[in-house]
């Protein structure tokens, strides 16, 4: 990835620049933004089984630059994603859960827009059951 603010200018309509936060974990970040809709939304969804996930209790974002895109690729849609993953370039991989849930909800706090409001964007991470995680479609068609 370049440094380059013309590269930044012309992405910027389709990808999320964003610093990491040390530390955050889905966890954490479920305990400040909290499950319960009559509360507050968007919220976590009121699940508590990944709560012990390795995904959820430990992985955390590093305190560097991350570059997420905001739209689904038309050309995924409704495929299998370990068929995905294969056809991806060598530079790109799916995003782990922390690092989308974080930008789903940063997204919110900053522009008051739900991010892939319809759709869920796989993670590389997978809980114990080997099942990949996924983040969004926070509303059904």
């Amino acid at each position: 990835m370049t440094n380059s603010k013309g590269f930044l200018r012309k992405i910027k309509k389709d990808y999320i620049l964003i610093l990491g936060i040390p530390g955050l974990t889905i966890n954490k970040m479920r305990e400040i933004i909290g499950f319960d809709p009559e509360k507050f939304e968007p919220c976590f969804y009121n699940q508590d089984w990944y709560l012990k996930e390795k995904f959820a209790a430990e992985e955390e974002l590093g305190f560097k630059w991350y570059l997420i895109s905001k739209n689904l690729n038309e050309e995924s849609r409704g495929k299998d994603p370990e068929k995905i993953i294969k056809t991806l370039k060598k530079e790109k991989n799916f995003p782990s859960a922390v690092l989308a849930a974080f930008v789903f909800f940063t997204y919110y706090f900053i522009g008051g827009e739900i991010l892939w409001k319809h759709d869920f964007i796989w993670c590389k991470d997978k809980d114990s059951n080997g099942d990949r995680i996924y983040v969004g479609r926070y509303s059904d068609l």
